[in-house]
C-alpha cells in the first residue's frame, strides 16, 4: 500500500453519498451529509368547517395559527433530504398564551415604575 491519500465515496443513503478521504492507515477524513438550513411544507388546511380553499406554509419557527391552535414544521424523513415524502408537524394549544403574556406587561410596567421611584428618592 502506498502513501498517498485516497479519496471514494461510501453510499449511505438515497439522495446523499457521503465522501471520505484516507490520509493513511490510521487517519480518515469523513465529510458528514449536509443538513438542510431551510424546510418547509406546504398544505392544505381540513377543520371542522371543512377544507381550505388556499395553500399554507409551514415552517420552522414559523407556525400556523389557526383557531388558538399553533401548527410547527416538526420533521421529515430524514433519509430522503430534499426528496422526503412526508412531513411531521406539532400541534399545540395554549389557552392561557395571553394571560401570560399579560402577566410579563404587568411585570414589565412595575420594573419601570419602580425604576422611577428608585431615582425620585
Amino acid at each position: 500500500m502506498d502513501n498517498q491519500p485516497k479519496a471514494g465515496i461510501a453510499p449511505e443513503c438515497a439522495s446523499f453519498a457521503e465522501r471520505y478521504l484516507t490520509i493513511n492507515a490510521d487517519t480518515i477524513l469523513r465529510l458528514l451529509p449536509a443538513e438542510p438550513k431551510y424546510y418547509a411544507s406546504d398544505i392544505l388546511l381540513y377543520t371542522k368547517s371543512g377544507i381550505a380553499e388556499q395553500k399554507h406554509r409551514i415552517e420552522v419557527n414559523s407556525p400556523l395559527k389557526v383557531d388558538g391552535w399553533f401548527i410547527y414544521q416538526y420533521g421529515y424523513d430524514n433519509r430522503a433530504g430534499a426528496d422526503s415524502d412526508f412531513s411531521i408537524f406539532l400541534a399545540v394549544y395554549d389557552p392561557w398564551l395571553n394571560i401570560v403574556y399579560a402577566g410579563m406587561l404587568m411585570i414589565l410596567f412595575g420594573t419601570i415604575l419602580m425604576s422611577f421611584n428608585f431615582f425620585k428618592k
